[in-house]
């Protein structure tokens, strides 16, 4: 629609007034995301590009003035967002809103919506932000944190991870650098930890919540937030539980298959699989089925939220998929360390950080396991039997 193009074209030339900054330009560019809002959360769903109005001519004044490395960097996420090269900046910004708009018809959303008892297309529109540079390398940084209120009503940060200097999908994809704690956050950057916890208060009670999951990014000492969420009813995993087990044979090593960080709580066993493709293959034969991803990727969502999965099993933390598990009340289980693919049909984990053989368990595909997604622990499911269940304290 030409009218509603000009009316995008007059906003764009509003932000470069604001901020000093102009599309395309060498010296100062104007760099945006361009990311959906709906009428109601899709986790991940929808389409977000990165680094919009980046171009080759954008690229050289990145490098003389950031240096060669956080040039190279932008251009590395910016092509793995828009996953075509477009050089003119306003058909690539044409580009990225059709798409964003189009991804409200995606299966995985088309899913979401069927869960609801809602029909028809998804309401998306699009929303163009300001690219916050939070890969350059001073007072820089990504990160996400989770606020909650106390029985008294007070309003605390109770979990956060951060990346100095990085991107989303290096925070998302922890697999070279690992995050930082809170204790960290308000250690190194406490002026960063004080705004951000005055920004949470805001933002929990602004969205009427008791428990609210905020994206933060800092560019240059500068805090933004990016999204706040609150975490549905539906979702939520407060009443934790204890399971305990008991070893069939009491002469085998008692320990987990598996260990990580719980991410979704509740009890599943299925066969582990190794592959989106064959998971949904085996899905569509009525098997239950527990995925084991090593990478974040779109396909996973999709599957994810078609509710069908029996549990999950990751080596890295992404708080949207955590969302969405939750929200389907999927078992899952994050940040599994020590976890490698050894063929495509046979993996290995390793319960320490030793390397010699005899500490790997092999894990081969469809192999039934249990996931305990309240503690964190997989097992085969012919090596446990449970035996009793609790509620526990948070």
């Amino acid at each position: 629609n030409s009218n509603i193009w000009k009316e995008i074209l007059v906003h764009l030339s509003n932000l470069e007034e604001k901020t000093g900054k102009i599309l395309g330009d060498e010296i100062n560019p104007l760099l945006i995301t361009i990311r959906s809002s709906s009428d109601r959360p899709y986790p991940n769903l929808l389409k977000t590009f990165l680094f919009a109005g980046f171009n080759s001519r954008v690229l050289e004044g990145i490098k003389q003035r950031c240096g060669v490395k956080v040039g190279e960097r932008i251009e590395n996420i910016h092509k793995r967002s828009f996953g075509v090269e477009i050089e003119d900046i306003l058909e690539q910004l044409r580009f990225a809103i059709l798409e964003v708009i189009k991804s409200g018809e995606k299966p995985g959303v088309r899913s979401f919506r069927t869960a609801e008892g809602e029909k028809g297309p998804a309401k998306v529109a699009v929303l163009i932000q300001i690219q916050i540079m939070t890969v350059l390398p001073t007072n820089s940084l990504i990160g996400f944190c989770q606020a909650k209120t106390d029985p008294t009503g007070k309003i605390e940060i109770i979990e956060a991870e951060f990346l100095p200097s990085a991107s989303g999908d290096e925070l998302m994809s922890p697999l070279d650098r690992i995050p930082y704690s809170l204790d960290v956050l308000l250690k190194s950057y406490p002026s960063t930890y004080e705004k951000l916890k005055l920004y949470t208060i805001w933002a929990t009670r602004l969205l009427q919540s008791d428990s609210c999951d905020i994206e933060f990014a800092q560019e240059e000492n500068r805090l933004f937030i990016v999204q706040a969420q609150p975490e549905s009813k539906k979702s939520d995993t407060a009443s934790l539980k204890r399971v305990y087990y008991q070893f069939v044979d009491s002469s085998t090593r008692q320990l987990p298959l598996i260990e990580g960080v719980p991410a979704s709580g509740g009890i599943a066993v299925g066969k582990i699989i190794f592959s989106v493709d064959e998971a949904q293959r085996r899905l569509n034969e009525g098997e239950k089925v527990i995925l084991a991803s090593l990478a974040p990727s779109e396909e996973i969502f999709q599957l994810v939220a078609k509710g069908s999965l029996s549990g999950l099993i990751t080596t890295y933390k992404d708080i949207h998929l955590r969302q969405l598990l939750r929200y389907f009340r999927i078992p899952a289980i994050m940040e599994v360390k020590r976890l490698t693919e050894r063929d495509n049909t046979e993996w290995a984990y390793s319960p320490n950080s030793g390397i010699g053989l005899d500490s790997w368990y092999k894990i081969r595909e469809a192999t039934e396991i249990l996931v305990d997604g309240y503690e964190g622990k997989g097992f085969r499911n012919s090596d446990v039997t449970i035996i009793g269940v609790e509620d526990r304290d948070e």
